[in-house]
């Protein structure tokens, strides 16, 4: 079939107002987490480049004269490249003419329903993938390994896993290990994880250990440190059923990226030769993090 120009008189049905209400009512009735842990960023650019710069060294003393220190060091690069995301499905006009139980009708809501859940897959990702997956560009490791470099310093090795089972025990561990993050100088930085990310598989555990008044499996009668001091994210799309994170959600914020290139668009066409309706969709989006001193993961499986 010969290509024909996409003009709005060959095709007065494109972005049909009824399919698209259909379709953006539905996407929106599905609670997102992306939203509680990614800045979302739209983004004007083809790509995006994060840059980071390391930390002042300390003073001395003034004895007379100022001594300027050097600068701090340029910290590590990621550019991020926007991928393109498309897909959709074909109705028969006499099926959907002949279609009894209006099951066809059906079909935009579970399309983007479809949609929500691959977005949201995209994202926790990189939650997914956080003991296994080294980008090429920044510091060339997994967001939770046991030795960060640093281009301040050589020996450097910042450490950010863990691979302890959920308990009230490893979440303090995990709180005063976050406590005692350093920049790339090995200067102290204020680091506080107040946010426990767990699959559902731990979602009661979590919450026996962030609500209970006194210690957990415990005879003692001593208050529980972790009663009230920390929010849980129960993550769907986790898929260890074990492994668990701490994260400092302001320090989160600035760390962990969604850059929305291009928005979520809905397409309706049409071959009048085979009088097949087309329905597609089309988004082009980002993810990254740029500095690993927001988060604690934990290792298990």
């Amino acid at each position: 079939m010969p290509s024909t120009p996409m003009i709005s008189e060959n095709w007065p049905d494109l972005l049909a107002p009824g399919f698209r209400k259909i379709f953006m009512d539905t996407y929106e009735q599905h609670p997102s987490l992306l939203e509680k842990v990614f800045n979302v960023q739209d983004s004007e650019m083809a790509s995006e480049k994060l840059s980071a710069v390391g930390a002042f060294p300390g003073i001395s003393e003034f004895t007379g004269k100022i001594e300027y220190s050097e600068s701090p060091e340029q910290g590590y690069d990621k550019t991020i490249s926007h991928t393109e995301y498309a897909g959709g499905y074909m109705v028969e006009r006499k099926l959907a003419a002949d279609d009894l139980y209006r099951i066809v009708s059906q079909f935009p809501e579970s399309f983007a329903i479809a949609i929500k859940r691959f977005r949201e897959e995209l994202g926790w990702d990189k939650f997914n993938y956080a003991f296994s997956l080294a980008p090429s560009d920044g510091d060339a490791k997994a967001l939770c390994v046991a030795d960060h470099p640093s281009p301040a310093d050589s020996s450097y090795a910042g450490d950010n896993l863990g691979t302890t089972s959920l308990s009230a025990t490893a979440v303090s561990a995990a709180r005063l290990a976050m406590r005692k993050f350093t920049d790339d100088r090995s200067g102290k930085i204020y680091v506080m994880g107040d946010t426990l990310i767990v699959p559902i598989d731990l979602e009661e555990k979590a919450w026996e250990i962030t609500n209970s008044k006194g210690q957990l499996d415990s005879a003692n009668n001593n208050p529980n440190f972790s009663s009230g001091r920390y929010d849980v994210i129960v993550a769907p799309f986790l898929s260890s059923t074990v492994d668990w994170f701490m994260v400092d959600k302001t320090m989160m914020k600035k760390n962990l990226f969604w850059f929305n290139r291009e928005p979520v668009q809905y397409f309706k066409d049409k071959d009048s030769d085979t009088l097949i309706a087309k329905y597609a969709v089309y988004f082009r989006c980002s993810t990254a993090w740029q500095d690993w001193r927001w988060i604690y993961g934990n290792n298990v499986g």
